[in-house]
């Protein structure tokens, strides 16, 4: 018998989707970011399954036709720079984690602008010009922002 190959999986974990697939253990951390409406920063150390984490609530989300799932990882160039501005904007913890929270909702709605945007329909709103204006003026903050279209009924 020959073995090509790593039996497990890539070295690093995010680029071996199927052996993430099929590895996955629905945990207690999984349940908490499925079944509530608040944000969820998953942080651990290198190896300990945010990426895996990532990927199965990701694809809990895109199931679900009535969502539309926002999936934004930064670069970690864009993280870095984050973190500068967050270290020179705030004097403690708290202050930098009400700093965050508040950029990913501008983010998340700015990108949320954006797609909408995109609809037919949206050229006839009240206030196109302006949204259009600011969804270009602005954009997104992170570059690396994937999209998944929901099927529209």
């Amino acid at each position: 018998m020959v073995v090509v190959g790593n039996i497990l999986g890539s070295p690093r974990a995010e680029a071996d989707y199927a052996m993430l697939s099929r590895a996955f253990v629905e945990t207690a951390e999984f349940q908490a970011c499925v079944e509530t409406q608040d944000f969820n920063y998953v942080v651990g150390r290198r190896g300990a399954g945010k990426s895996a984490l990532f990927a199965r609530v990701k694809e809990h989300y895109e199931r679900q036709q009535d969502t539309v799932t926002l999936a934004a990882k930064p670069a970690e160039h864009e993280t870095l720079s984050i973190q500068k501005l967050l270290i020179e904007a705030a004097t403690n913890y708290n202050e930098m984690r009400a700093i965050a929270r508040v950029a990913w909702k501008v983010h998340i709605l700015l990108w949320t602008l954006s797609r909408v945007l995109t609809h037919y329909k949206a050229s006839k709103a009240q206030n196109y010009e302006m949204l259009s204006s600011l969804a270009t003026d602005t954009g997104p903050y992170f570059t690396k922002t994937r999209s998944i279209d929901v099927p529209t009924s």
